[in-house]
């Protein structure tokens, strides 16, 4: 167990200013609700904005709208590899997950392959990613889908005030959801953001959203004591406590498809009080660590930085492939050791998830198994100082 200075793989600071709006925002009640998704509407300039309590609870409640929407589909294709929340919400929601490999350079759909899924199948949606905040190929995707009747639901759960072109993501498919938990590019301890500019899917989506139930009391008196823990043991100089306590699971990836589904605490909203300034500030810092980190691995015979094609991209983690397993290992080790915040990715590809192999029948992604296989990340967020960096930059130049 380290006892110092430790870098967290992802982090969003929470401050004390923002402590004290989101107490103010629980006493302002609906208001601050309301004055968060009028500020997103204009943000992102869109008609409609519903907020619910994490990224997964959005997924699955834009899929139970499009279900209402376009019954007797209900295959939702995801990537093969992605975030073990997107399989556990699709299951969620009762429907079946379709798997689509991915493209090696930016983590998303392989969309030579999503072609033939779409071929004679009465699927619902695709559910294209942008892991780590990664870039994919929207426009191409949405084109495909366009053709075969089938609506696109953008997972921007990472990408949240990125933009590419001019366009800000999560503004491409027919409806989008971004994430608020502790390690995105904005945090509300936890928190979901579904937008769309259609008619047709806000209407069931304002169904279901007023279905759910708000925060009790004692879940709201959660919500902050958790809010002062991200303010207090985030900062590296703290993180090592809250990190040596194993049933605090930090680092974990849990598939669980019984999560719960609230409507979203005027604590959160209040919590993301002058958030547009606070998602600028961040996206300056963690680009400045990406070109670094992006400089750092190109000159590295194992280390692959995966975001050559742009990198500029506005990420959460740095990505990198190391196909030295072994080699893997001893990183992964000696960063945990030193407290370098370099961790791995999700272990393993959807259909390798214990809980729903079974699912697969045998079905194979290469693509997707190597990036469980090779793939791990750099920390890029504003909390890492310039000393920080340089003990990283030391650390990988020495092996």
């Amino acid at each position: 167990m380290r006892i110092g200075r430790s870098i967290p793989p992802a982090a969003a600071p929470i401050s004390l200013v923002d402590l004290l709006n989101g107490i103010r925002g629980l006493f302002n009640g609906q208001r601050e609700i309301e004055r968060f998704e009028n500020e997103l509407k204009e943000y992102f300039g869109v008609k409609h904005c519903f907020l619910v309590s994490s990224g997964k609870a959005a997924l699955t409640v834009i899929l139970e709208a499009l279900k209402e929407l376009s019954p007797g589909r209900e295959e939702v294709v995801i990537p093969a590899y992605t975030c073990y929340s997107v399989p556990a919400a699709v299951i969620r929601a009762g429907l079946k997950i379709r798997l689509c490999d991915i493209d090696a350079g930016n983590l998303g759909f392989d969309c030579s392959k999503l072609a033939s899924l779409l071929e004679k199948r009465r699927t619902l949606c695709l559910v294209p990613t942008y892991l780590y905040g990664l870039p994919c190929q929207m426009e191409r995707i949405k084109g495909m889908a366009r053709d075969w009747g089938t609506l696109v639901v953008e997972d921007a759960a990472q990408a949240m005030g990125s933009e590419v072109d001019g366009i800000k993501l999560g503004c491409v498919g027919d409806v989008s959801f971004f994430s608020l938990g502790r390690g995105k590019a904005l945090s509300t301890v936890e928190g979901g953001i579904i937008i769309t500019d259609r008619d047709d899917i806000a209407r069931p989506l304002h169904r279901q959203v007023e279905k759910l139930p708000p925060y009790s009391l004692a879940r709201n008196m959660m919500l902050i004591v958790h809010a002062l823990a991200l303010f207090l043991f985030l900062r590296p100089s703290l993180f090592w406590l809250p990190k040596s306590i194993p049933s605090l699971g930090l680092g974990k990836t849990v598939f669980d498809p019984g999560f719960d589904l609230y409507g979203m605490s005027p604590f959160q909203a209040g919590l993301a009080g002058k958030w547009g300034m606070k998602i600028s500030r961040f996206r300056m810092a963690r680009r400045q660590l990406v070109n670094r980190w992006q400089a750092l691995t190109n000159a590295h015979r194992f280390f692959r930085g995966l975001t050559g094609q742009d990198s500029s991209a506005d990420l959460i983690r740095f990505p990198v492939s190391i196909a030295d397993e072994s080699f893997k290992e001893k990183v992964l080790n000696e960063s945990e050791r030193s407290g370098l915040g370099i961790m791995g990715g999700y272990p393993a590809s959807v259909n390798r998830i214990e809980e729903i192999a079974h699912l697969f029948h045998g079905e194979t992604y290469p693509a997707a198994e190597k990036a469980a296989r090779e793939l791990v990340t750099f920390p890029v967020h504003p909390l890492i100082t310039s000393r920080d960096a340089v003990t990283i930059e030391k650390f990988v130049k020495e092996w």
